[in-house]
């Protein structure tokens, strides 16, 4: 009986800090559901990433150095390099459409 009531105490304890830990998730900022989560939030997002890519030349130097540097093998680090010019090639400013 003893045995039962200490598995019946644990179980009870382990419930708890579950629902504890489970109630202290949040994925949202700012106290509600963030439009950057959402399908659209990121489909904006993403049509802005390459946008900047095509028409800024500071933001793309940045975001080549970011993603290519770390590479250490000298053929994979000009493939990304390469990769930037072939899915998104610099055409200068134009409009936001």
């Amino acid at each position: 009986m003893l045995r039962l009531s200490k598995l019946i105490i644990a179980a009870a304890l382990v419930f708890a800090f579950a629902q504890s830990a489970n109630a202290q998730v949040s994925y949202s900022y700012g106290g509600g559901y963030s439009w950057r989560l959402s399908p659209q939030g990121n489909i904006y997002l993403s049509r802005l990433y390459d946008h900047l890519l095509q028409t800024s030349g500071g933001f793309r130097r940045y975001r080549m150095a970011k993603e290519c540097r770390p590479i250490n093998i000298p053929e994979l680090r000009q493939h990304c390099l390469v990769s930037f010019d072939e899915y998104e090639p610099f055409i200068g400013r134009r409009g936001w459409y």
